[in-house]
């Protein structure tokens, strides 16, 4: 009874208490006019301002949004949201009383000459963003260099008025300023960290990295406040009380739908398309061979992030796949027209391609990027007018270059990596391709000497950043599955595959056998033969110390299976392999397989993957390939892989 008692009386008391704070921000009577007058508030939409403020299809998202929302619903308003302009644009539009609201900004001298701010309803931290080759820690460091900035953003003003000895470089908006830093515009950018990292995670965007936090002493910069017109005092007053109306559980519910895992989403399938499932059990897919990290093949198995979002879309529909490996790209194309495979992951929209190819709402964005030697840089497609450009066959740069860029003379290839050998060994000026693409087969092959210099614009192809996964245009069930598909990943499925494709995390948990640790427990101590003269992957260094790619992955493999692998520093290569068949050396680092070493050596998968290339003197004749160099004198080093293949070229 005492309990119940007890439970009444404190339900009764919060009931007070809750009536009590509600009254406590109740609208005046001059602000319920005001609301009544001015029932429809005029609120900015940015265009990738995301998670916090952009636009997707037409439809204002994010988590400023819905808080907007939560507040005019609050007090009674309703929204119009206003898109289009950049930010700079919008602060001039709210001085003109275009609009009336302005979402996420933050205070700072020069605006509140003309704003008045409500409190803050959000914090993000400001970031420096480099190359992961050049980081800057603070803005000390970024003086007399070249920093990305929006315009209008608070960080021009600052930059302007507190450090003179930084140059800018005005874009209109987030993506601007990190392609500025890509393409060689701009040392660094400043900016957000969420809106940022996002944009990085969306867009496939590698190479780029956060260096360092921004922290300016005399300004706060963290908080996110809406903002009114300064003479505006009646309607900031009502936005602060609908702002304290927002409870902190509904804050945290919008903070993590847009900035964790979100909540499961089912898939609902129509009966019709139910009963197409059931007539085509199976759908056969394009698996490209070297399209990584979106669609390739490695040993034989398709991998990338199209190929994983698959997966995740055939387990919720019952879809089953069974992938098609081998063709070209244009050669899936051709398969494509003739009902042979079902689906294309990762297909651009063109207007040819819209003549047979039904496409799904996008899953990815990427930039389309200009590769080319780091000796002659190409920023735009009017620079490469009169120039030879390698494309892969069927590509969609290959259909727009030769519709809108006749002076573009074109190199055509089988894959995003021939392209790239083309323009390393001279038979192409430059290459284009996705950035993510173009990345990824650089770093996985140990690519130098070309570099990402420009930025592949095409007047009127907005869409040509987006990729889709696409079907036969009569298959009109399919398509609404794989849309459906696409829409129930969560926030946590796709950060997952984004996470394991854009930057895999390291795997610190070593699975071994009770009979591989036996065995290590009794050999943990292995000579290593490894080249001393073969930069970047491993060479003796000034302090006779083994360098290089393939010595820190030896550091590696030690440190993880508590082994000791001690390399060999005074064998050249062929006596190393003398000593490998007398059982003296244990383990060898860097060595191609051939018909040779197999008959003496057993191999681990493969870690590496390197194009083999012809050096002459400048002055030499031009050497198209091997059939230049019958009865010319070559160097080669004495048992290596290049020796052997010599050799058996010699035998035919």
């Amino acid at each position: 009874m005492k309990k119940q008692l007890f439970t009444m009386i404190m339900g009764i008391l919060y009931l007070f208490i809750g009536c009590y704070s509600f009254a406590q921000i109740e609208l005046t009577d001059e602000e319920l006019k005001w609301v009544e007058e001015n029932p429809v508030i005029r609120v900015h939409n940015e265009a990738d301002w995301a998670p916090f403020n952009f636009n997707e299809d037409g439809i204002p998202k994010g988590f400023s949004i819905d808080f907007m929302n939560k507040v005019a619903e609050n007090v009674g308003l309703r929204v119009e949201y206003i898109s289009g302009p950049t930010w700079n644009e919008f602060l001039e539009m709210i001085k003109n009383g275009e609009i009336d609201v302005m979402l996420n900004i933050v205070k700072t001298p020069e605006r509140e000459t003309y704003l008045g701010y409500t409190q803050a309803y959000v914090k993000n931290p400001n970031v420096i963003l480099s190359m992961e080759d050049k980081e800057y820690r603070s803005l000390e460091e970024l003086e007399g260099k070249t920093v990305a900035v929006i315009e209008g953003f608070y960080h021009e003003e600052i930059l302007k008025a507190e450090y003179p000895d930084i140059k800018m470089h005005l874009t209109d908006n987030v993506m601007d300023s990190i392609k500025a830093v890509i393409y060689g515009d701009a040392d660094a950018a400043l900016g957000e960290l969420s809106p940022i990292n996002y944009l990085l995670k969306t867009n496939f965007i590698t190479g780029v990295s956060i260096s360092g936090e921004l922290k300016l002493k005399e300004h706060i910069i963290e908080d996110l406040r809406i903002a009114t017109q300064k003479d505006e005092k009646i309607l900031l007053s009502i936005l602060d009380k609908g702002i304290s109306l927002v409870t902190d559980e509904e804050k945290a519910k919008l903070m993590d739908e847009w900035t964790t895992l979100g909540t499961e989403k089912k898939l609902v399938l129509t009966k019709e398309e139910i009963e197409w499932i059931k007539k085509n059990p199976i759908i056969r897919i394009a698996n490209e061979t070297n399209w990584a990290p979106f669609n390739f093949n490695e040993d034989g198995i398709p991998k990338g992030f199209a190929v994983d979002m698959m997966g995740v879309i055939s387990a919720k529909s019952g879809l089953e796949v069974e992938y098609i490996t081998g063709p070209t790209w244009k050669e899936f194309l051709e398969m494509f027209k003739a009902g042979e495979i079902d689906v294309a992951l990762g297909a651009v929209k063109t207007p040819e391609r819209e003549k047979y190819m039904a496409f799904s709402q996008s899953f990815a964005t990427n930039p389309s990027a200009i590769l080319s030697r780091l000796d002659s840089q190409y920023k735009n497609l009017g620079e490469l007018n009169g120039k030879i450009v390698s494309v892969p066959k069927g590509f969609a740069h290959e259909e727009i270059l030769r519709a809108r860029y006749p002076n573009i003379q074109l190199h055509l290839t089988n894959d995003p990596l021939e392209s790239i050998k083309a323009v390393l060994y001279g038979d192409a000026d430059a290459t284009l391709g996705q950035l993510a693409v173009l990345n990824y087969l650089i770093r996985s092959n140990f690519i130098s000497g070309v570099t990402i210099s420009g930025e592949v614009t095409f007047e009127g192809e907005s869409d040509f950043e987006y990729l889709y996964i696409t079907t036969q245009l009569e298959k009109k069930e399919l398509l609404s599955i794989l849309n459906k598909g696409i829409a129930s990943m969560t926030l946590e499925e796709k950060n997952t595959l984004i996470n394991k494709w854009l930057a895999p995390t390291k795997k610190d948990i070593l699975e071994l056998t009770d009979k591989e640790k036996d065995w290590l427990k009794e050999h943990s101590e292995f000579n290593l033969g490894i080249s001393r003269g073969w930069p970047p992957f491993s060479f003796l260094n000034s302090e006779r110390s083994f360098s290089g790619a393939i010595s820190e992955y030896i550091k590696i493999i030690n440190e993880k299976l508590e082994i000791n692998m001690t390399p060999e520093k005074d064998l050249n290569w062929s006596e190393i392999l003398e000593e490998v068949k007398k059982g003296r050396i244990g383990v060898v680092a860097g060595i191609a397989e051939t018909e040779e070493t197999k008959k003496y050596l057993i191999f681990t998968n493969p870690y590496l993957e390197l194009p083999m290339v012809i050096a002459a003197r400048d002055d030499s004749p031009v050497i198209a390939g091997m059939g230049s160099l019958e009865g010319k004198k070559i160097a080669v080093v004495e048992g290596s892989t290049l020796q052997y293949y010599m050799m058996q070229l010699q035998r035919r």
